[in-house]
């Protein structure tokens, strides 16, 4: 192929070609009434027709859709259908419609040479000929009792892989199973190195929070070359660039395409500290490292709060909040955090003399692992984390909120800590951890610069600063819509905000240092090159 054209499958089941240098539409929409056909094969070929089961648009999108290397061909299938189409590229015409005798079918791929056709389906892989629509060989049958997600062939089209809770490589010309690769571990695409040595894995995520998992495995022995990697996205498609140096991947919940470098896709075991969960969190005394209790192992870790450090320490007696707790009282006896329980349960804050409901009430999510609130030592301010993933500082006496609401997290917070001198502000939600200045920023924003550039902007930087959150193309914005700053995909968990000095999640530690930002509508102006 020249790259010349590309093709898109649509959720309105339709197939469209376009020029990949103009972006104009080559071919009208091909979209067919199944209804209709009822030979498999073209005219002539098929001297019994073979009813084809009726698809409907509404509900069945295109599930998979391969080119073929010369360009002539295109093959499809829809979700939740045995049901494969192989189409003429140049005219839109259907030419086969091929049955598959398994089971609904998965994923497709296109040999190299362009004579044969796999298909996923069921716990096998079925080969067909692409000129006449015929099988080409018994099933490969190995990957019992798991569901095979994801097929490809190698580039010089002898050998196809394909997986499911392992990577299975098997011979074309006889069917044997050559290798296998990895085990017990749920695999969701993969793709080969156009060298034909390599093979890159994807794991599913069901979880939405460490993404797929990236591996790089040799062909031949399954040995592991480089990885794992948490991408921060749910990958659904992979690949290769020609010279094998870079891969291409799309996921995420906002389309998302990313290009990795292959070499950068190494292994970094020592950033697992923890589990899966939000840990119990607290201050050390001295308010220099932050100390967390994992809900599950029990284990207590130490985190310096200036440079990230980490190190796991026994249990000395330090007392955490009792995760368990309904209402949580303030050191002086006089105000009590309560819930209320119920579908729709709130959080409010009680005068214990006369029971009077000082602040809130508040929504709060039932079912979370904590009350998400502390006083601070003196019984004046309260802390609370929310479940729209935002902290808040208030005091109690003037029940005013004097600090906050401060952004960061995109789950619900769990559990919140407050510094004895209530300058650092420690909130953990879903796998991720942040710790707050108070009430000094971290990021200055700064909309004018020396008189050489003159001004950034005429936006104050008070809008600037209201209502930070991450889109999930990777840009922060404001509560204006204004375009910020973007930050890499990965750091999707662990984005900085205008407070925020350390962030911590399972894949890795991201420490902010205290900085200007420049921030405003002439990005141009912002590089002083004296």
């Amino acid at each position: 192929m020249d790259g010349s054209r590309a093709v898109s499958a649509s959720k309105d089941g339709t197939v469209r070609i376009w020029d990949a240098y103009s972006g104009k539409l080559i071919v009208n929409p091909i979209k067919y009434d199944t209804s209709h056909i009822i030979a498999l094969g073209s005219p002539g070929d098929v001297p019994d027709p073979v009813p084809v089961p009726f698809i409907s648009i509404a509900t069945h999108c295109i599930q998979s859709i391969v080119w073929s290397p010369d360009g002539t061909r295109i093959a499809g299938c829809f979700a939740l259908t045995s049901t494969i189409y192989l189409w003429d590229a140049n005219t839109g015409m259907l030419l086969h419609v091929l049955q598959d005798p398994l089971k609904t079918v998965r994923m497709l791929a296109m040999s190299p040479d362009g004579t044969l056709l796999a298909s996923a389906s069921g716990s096998s892989v079925q080969l067909w000929r692409v000129q006449d629509g015929t099988l080409a060989a018994p099933p490969y049958v190995g990957h019992t009792p798991f569901t095979v997600v994801c097929t490809a062939f190698t580039p010089d089209s002898t050998r196809v892989v394909s997986c499911s809770r392992d990577i299975q490589v098997w011979r074309i010309y006889d069917g044997s199973l050559i290798s296998k690769i990895a085990f017990d571990i749920k695999f969701s695409r993969l793709a080969v190195s156009p060298d034909g040595t390599q093979v890159v894995s994807a794991t599913s995520d069901w979880s939405g929070t460490l993404g797929s998992t990236l591996r790089v495995w040799k062909l031949d022995d399954g040995t592991l070359l480089a990885g794992p990697y948490h991408s921060g996205i749910s990958i659904n498609l992979l690949g290769y660039t020609p010279e094998g140096t870079r891969l291409i991947s799309h996921g995420g919940g906002g389309g998302i395409i990313a290009v990795w470098a292959v070499q950068g896709i190494k292994s970094n075991p020592t950033t697992f500290h923890r589990t899966i969960g939000s840990p119990m969190t607290m201050f050390s005394v001295d308010a220099t490292h932050l100390l967390t209790r994992d809900i599950y192992s029990k284990a207590i870790g130490r985190w310096d709060v200036h440079d990230g450090s980490f190190s796991h320490i026994s249990d000395e007696g330090y007392t955490f909040p009792d995760k368990a707790a309904k209402s949580l009282s303030s050191p002086n006896g006089c105000y009590t955090v309560t819930l209320t329980q119920g579908w729709n349960g709130t959080r409010q804050v009680i005068d214990s003399s006369n029971k009077s409901i000082v602040l809130g009430p508040w929504p709060f999510l039932m079912g979370s692992p904590s009350i998400g609130a502390q006083f601070s030592q003196d019984s004046t301010k309260l802390v609370i984390g929310s479940r729209d993933g935002t902290v808040t500082l208030w005091d109690l006496d003037t029940r005013v909120a004097i600090a906050g609401p401060f952004s960061g997290h995109s789950k619900p917070i769990h559990y919140v800590a407050l510094s004895p001198d209530n300058s650092l502000i420690a909130s953990a939600a879903e796998n991720t951890q942040r710790i707050l200045n108070t009430f000094d920023p971290i990021l200055d924003i700064v909309t004018t610069t020396n008189p050489k550039l003159g001004p950034l902007s005429n936006l104050s930087s008070n809008r600037f600063k209201e209502g930070w959150c991450i889109q999930n193309d990777g840009w922060v914005t404001n509560t204006s819509l204004d375009l910020l700053f973007w930050v890499p995909f990965e750091f999707r968990l662990a984005w900085p905000a205008l407070h925020t000095s350390l962030i911590i999640t399972r894949i890795g530690t991201v420490q902010v240092p205290k900085q200007s930002v420049f921030l405003g509508e002439a990005w141009h102006k912002c590089y002083n090159s004296d």
